[in-house]
């Protein structure tokens, strides 16, 4: 039987004022017995992080990390009852909110970690999710940055066009170029448009409404 996991990233984020972080942990809350646990990057894993952030430096990343896991350690011994716990500063009030548990651990606070992407998984036990996560999240199947960065962006693309209720027609695009074609439409019409035939045999383009008639 699947069990609830209410999970969050963790992000390294050395700069605030740019928003800009590097995913580089995760953590997650069993919903129903409120079992908590976690997993950080290595910390002799600085590829990515001195790729992001050159300035930022092994030094003060690794004390960051290290810190880090210290801390969410501690919240793991004191949630599981493993053991007293530790009064962690980067999560003050997590023993008040009994009810918002999770929310009060990743809950957003100053500092050079933060908690980016939030969201509720399936599955059989704390260890699969976990590895679920870090490989999608962490590991991201071996990506580069640039990689990552193009996964995103395509991600982005499938929502608003899914959004628009004409993901199908762009996904039946017979090639590269027939999709750029459509992007292209798609961004000229705007937000007032339908779905007709396209341009090539069993296809489907949009249309949309322009003070002309139809956006072409």
């Amino acid at each position: 039987m699947k069990r609830t996991y209410d999970f969050a990233t963790i992000g390294f984020r050395p700069f605030t004022e740019t928003q800009e972080f590097v995913t580089m942990g995760v953590v997650a809350l069993d919903t129903t017995a409120r079992h908590f646990d976690f997993v950080i990057q290595d910390a002799r894993k600085t590829g990515r992080v001195l790729g992001m952030f050159p300035k930022a430096g092994k030094v003060l990343y690794r004390e960051a990390r290290n810190k880090l896991e210290t801390e969410l350690e501690g919240i793991r011994q004191a949630v599981n009852g493993l053991g007293v716990g530790v009064d962690v500063p980067i999560f003050p009030t997590f023993r008040d909110k009994e009810n918002g548990l999770f929310a009060a651990i990743t809950s957003p606070r100053e500092g050079v970690f933060c908690f980016p992407v939030k969201g509720r998984r399936m599955a059989a036990d704390m260890k699969t999710v976990l590895e679920a996560l870090k490989t999608r999240f962490i590991d991201q199947d071996g990506l580069t940055v640039q990689q990552a960065v193009e996964q995103e962006m395509a991600r982005e693309l499938r929502r608003v066009l899914k959004d628009a209720k004409i993901l199908p027609a762009y996904l039946n695009a017979p090639d590269i170029a027939a999709r750029v074609r459509f992007i292209g439409t798609f961004s000229r019409c705007g937000r007032s448009r339908s779905v007709a035939r396209g341009p090539w045999p069993g296809r489907r383009r949009i249309r949309g409404r322009s003070r002309a008639g139809i956006c072409r």
